[in-house]
């Protein structure tokens, strides 16, 4: 079936909801698409997409000669006797919505889709260097690293990469800018591809993204990884500063000690290896779920997380939370991002001030 977008008109109040239901149901029952969670009466059809948490009402914009729309249904022509019903329409519900104190701004029904283009390296490259320099090209989407770990907002979010693979623990690391480089310690030599995609601020992947970019992997130097430790106490990590309960700004740098541990940026999404390791930096953490996993790791949720570092000085960027109470959790995990079994992580609560006014001096 084709699916038609249309662009639209967003009225910020639910309560025109019912009208635009009626009036758009008399013009056309049935060949309207609406997409969107709502309350109240029951709602099939209608030419308007409604989003009550938001209070966005979407209705389509009538022009002069055609009227583009997203329908499951097979193309059909727009009658002269329904175009003209639209617009009188659409121009009395904006009188209505000038009347109550609205405001109609133009808003698109369906945004283009995001995407990512990898511009190097090219599939079947050879890689001579240890590390490899990626460069990628990223449409209709915002590198955010200010909202990393923040619930999730259309068309903004990070980039995920992934060897040999496409899940948690193979993953690199997240990026928020175009260019960045992959560490190349533990890589043996050989064919290996490279999973790339977008991912939500809450690091969902967003799988209508993914490229994937085979390489030859042959390095001048090639990096092995460390022996495991022959360490058997339990890894355990300490916030050092700020203080548990400490007042902070929007900016500052987390410092962590550790014990029984050796945190690794180069081994992250590489094999286990006993003793080491990296960081997961919670803002609010949420409760993990690690029963589904059929065979592999589990389902783990990862909103809040805000940084992956391999580092006891720890930078933290908070301009874009809101001001007030949040806790703070630093775990130590394995390679593959999997929790340590007996490990001990470090939690403190901090008061957060001055968020907002950091927002505005960045123009965020």
């Amino acid at each position: 079936m084709e699916k038609r977008r249309a662009s639209g008109l967003t009225v910020v109040d639910g309560s025109i909801a019912r009208h635009v239901l009626a009036v758009s149901q008399a013009i056309r029952p049935g060949a309207w698409q609406v997409s969107g969670s709502h309350t109240g009466p029951p709602v099939s059809n209608g030419a308007y997409r409604l989003d009550v948490a938001k209070k966005r009402l979407m209705v389509p914009r009538v022009q002069l000669l055609a009227v583009e729309c997203r329908s499951d249904q097979p193309k059909a022509a727009i009658s002269r006797e329904e175009l003209d019903t639209m617009r009188r329409f659409v121009t009395g519900l904006s009188a209505l919505a000038l009347s109550m104190g609205l405001v109609l701004v133009p808003h698109a029904f369906a945004q283009a889709k995001p995407s990512l283009t990898v511009l190097s390296p090219k599939a079947g490259e050879t890689v001579t260097s240890t590390d490899i320099p990626v460069s990628v090209q990223v449409s209709n989407f915002s590198l955010s690293v200010a909202d990393v770990g923040l619930p999730d907002k259309d068309g903004e979010g990070h980039i995920h990469v992934m060897l040999d693979g496409m899940n948690m623990g193979v993953l690199f690391n997240f990026y928020t800018s175009p260019t960045f480089t992959l560490l190349g310690q533990g890589i043996k030599p050989g064919q290996h591809t490279l999973t790339f995609d977008l991912a939500t601020n809450t690091h969902e992947d967003m799988e209508d993204t993914v490229t994937n970019v085979t390489i030859n992997y042959q390095p001048a130097t090639v990096k092995a990884a460390p022996q495991a430790s022959a360490s058997s106490g339990t890894p355990e990590v300490t916030v050092v500063w700020p203080p548990n309960g400490a007042t902070v700004g929007p900016l500052f740098t987390l410092q962590v000690t550790k014990n029984n541990f050796t945190p690794s940026l180069e081994l992250e999404g590489k094999p286990n290896l006993a003793g080491y390791g990296h960081y997961h930096v919670f803002v609010d953490m949420p409760t993990m779920d690690t029963t589904g996993g059929q065979g592999d790791m589990g389902m783990m949720s990862m909103a809040g997380m805000i940084g992956m570092p391999a580092t006891d000085s720890i930078p933290v960027d908070l301009r874009a939370w809101p001001n007030g109470q949040h806790t703070i959790t630093v775990e130590p995990v394995q390679n593959d991002h999997t929790p340590i079994q007996g490990a001990k992580e470090a939690m403190i609560t901090i008061t957060l001030q001055g968020a907002a006014i950091a927002q505005s001096s960045t123009g965020e």
